[in-house]
């Protein structure tokens, strides 16, 4: 599982999540959503939120196939599984799992 850069519990911030080996040849993602689960640690519910709509683009100029999503929130110390479920235009459903730890604040 990929490990994003870590975030403070206050701030917004922006992850990707490219789908370029799963996707094939006249394909391309229309539409995604997002869940997180607490990986690491103890908390319920799950403070760790979606803010806004995720961003496509698929492909975009280089001929990534990426979708980025806002997180806010979390709580100090726990690590957090989000799960990208992004569907083709095939109709096929291909996920991405990656690890976010929120830091202690500084």
């Amino acid at each position: 599982m990929f490990r994003f850069s870590p975030k403070q519990p206050g701030e917004i911030q922006a992850y990707t999540s490219r789908f370029n080996r799963e996707i094939g040849v006249g394909e391309w993602i229309v539409s995604a959503s997002f869940t997180v689960a607490v990986l690491k640690g103890v908390e319920s519910p799950v403070t760790l939120v979606t803010s806004g709509a995720p961003v496509i683009t698929s492909p975009d100029a280089a001929g990534n196939h990426d979708v980025s999503q806002n997180f806010s929130g979390g709580l100090a110390g726990i690590a957090y599984a989000e799960t990208c479920a992004a569907v083709t235009s095939l109709g096929r459903v291909i996920y991405d799992t990656c690890e976010i730890d929120v830091l202690n604040p500084s």
